[in-house]
């Protein structure tokens, strides 16, 4: 068993995809959603771990085995389709949502998007981001 300074780091190092997906989860049923502030930074690290303790996001390296599964985990009234595609460009995702990895000298980065614009980063300052290239993305789709 690692320390919790050890999973927290572990965490803090590789749960950017998994941070995404429970930024989408809980915009969309959490009426003033804002991921800028505490409250809502540690409601995302909760999911996170609750996400680790269920078994759909490995506690090694904090990979999210399944996205669709891990969502409607996290929201069980609703479905959740994810579909991974290639992409040169933000321009490539008009009209979607989803996460989408910026790679930078060998290392990703994920973000969340909306309609070709980044609007979630659990990270203040990428280097990815800042000085990388998008790559692939994950689109997600819910049923209502």
């Amino acid at each position: 068993m690692k320390a919790i300074q050890d999973e927290a780091r572990i965490i803090g190092e590789n749960g950017c995809l998994a941070f995404v997906y429970a930024n989408i989860v809980e915009q969309i049923h959490v009426d003033g959603w804002d991921p800028s502030t505490l409250p809502c930074q540690l409601k995302l690290f909760a999911d996170v771990i609750d996400g680790m303790l269920s078994g759909h996001i490995s506690e090694g390296d904090c990979y999210v085995k399944d996205a669709e599964k891990y969502m409607h985990y996290l929201d069980p009234k609703h479905k959740y389709r994810v579909t991974k595609k290639d992409i040169k460009s933000m321009k490539d995702l008009r009209g979607e949502i989803g996460a989408v990895r910026f790679d930078h000298n060998g290392k990703s980065h994920w973000v969340g998007f909306a309609d070709g614009t980044v609007v979630f980063d659990s990270l203040t300052d990428s280097v990815c981001r800042k000085y990388g290239l998008p790559t692939t993305a994950r689109i997600v789709e819910i049923d209502r």
